[in-house]
């Protein structure tokens, strides 16, 4: 778990976050990570997929939910982030999955 654990930290250091992640195993090869982004509602993909793409060999993968504020925003925020998580399992292209409102629109650098 401490693996996993380190690649939250390093999502969010990617990121930009002040603040370490909310993380929560599921097993020993996933987890729930939110990432504290403050005021911001937009994050950039390139600085994740680095992270993703050092970390493991390459294995690691990241599905993402559109960043929203509040308990709603959570909520909504992670049922994206499970669909996201679907195709992600299934696609052989890319580290991170954006959950399809978060990728129609441009992602800029956070």
């Amino acid at each position: 778990m401490s693996i996993l654990r380190q690649l939250a930290d390093a999502l969010a250091e990617a990121a930009g976050c002040r603040e370490r992640p909310l993380f929560v195993a599921r097993d020993e090869s996933s987890a729930w990570v939110w990432l504290p982004l403050g005021s911001r509602n937009t994050i950039a993909r390139d600085p994740l997929e680095k992270v993703l793409t050092a970390t493991s060999g390459g294995q690691a993968r990241a599905a993402l939910g559109e960043p929203a504020p509040a308990v709603d925003g959570f909520r909504r925020t992670q049922r994206q982030a499970l669909s996201a998580q679907l195709v992600a399992l299934s696609s052989t292209q890319g580290r991170v999955t954006l959950t399809p409102e978060a990728a129609t629109r441009r992602q800029p650098s956070c």
